[in-house]
């Protein structure tokens, strides 16, 4: 089973290698303007932010956190699934993956810049066990995207040869947004419940023993 998986999952990527290496790049693209953009300038105003914040990570508002992760995440899907239908996701879901890298690349920055490596592995814990659930299927989702509205332009250009398979592709791609946002929100429970609590008992170590 698993290597019937594997396999599937191989060919899967080899047909559409493009789409992914799109995707993927945009990705690392948004991390590196992320990361560049960041105006170090600011780094004594930031300092005093996030000391602030970190002193209050133990009462942190979870209910709130994780509104907010959700309703990030849904506009996320919501954008990717209407400008697939509206042919425009072929530029949607390369912005969509450059956001999302944009956002880590801009965090590890700000907190590098601030802290230096002591507080890079906490970072990495407020970070990692979410973006380890989310990446892939923002991925896929992006990948999707590209294809289906690829897929309504040519429905557009060759009517009566792709217009019978529409349905199936439709149902095919709203089921993939659908386990993508079942996987969504596993990450903003982590994002609210989680991340906190990893970000809480590192901070005596790598920020207010720094301060």
């Amino acid at each position: 089973m698993m290597k019937r998986l594997l396999r599937a999952a191989r060919l899967h990527i080899t047909e559409n290698w493009i789409f992914y290496a799109v995707v993927l790049s945009a990705f690392v693209l948004g991390i590196i303007i992320g990361a560049v953009g960041f105006d170090k300038s600011t780094g004594y105003e930031m300092r005093a932010y996030i000391s602030d914040s970190f002193t209050d990570l133990g009462q942190a508002d979870n209910a709130a956190l994780l509104g907010k992760s959700l309703f990030l995440n849904i506009i996320l899907i919501l954008v990717l699934f209407l400008s697939a239908i509206s042919v425009a996701g072929c530029v949607a879901a390369p912005l969509a993956a450059a956001y999302k890298g944009f956002l880590i690349g801009y965090t590890l920055s700000v907190f590098y810049s601030v802290y230096g490596m002591n507080f890079f592995w906490a970072l990495i814990l407020g970070i990692l066990p979410s973006a380890a659930v989310w990446f892939i299927p923002l991925v896929c989702l992006c990948v999707y995207s590209m294809k289906f509205s690829l897929y309504i332009v040519n429905c557009c250009r060759r009517k009566t040869r792709f217009r019978d398979d529409f349905i199936m592709f439709f149902i095919r791609f709203a089921v993939i947004n659908l386990l993508c946002a079942a996987v969504f929100l596993i990450s903003s429970l982590i994002d609210a419940y989680i991340s906190p609590l990893l970000l809480n008992l590192a901070a005596d170590i790598f920020i207010i023993g720094n301060l």
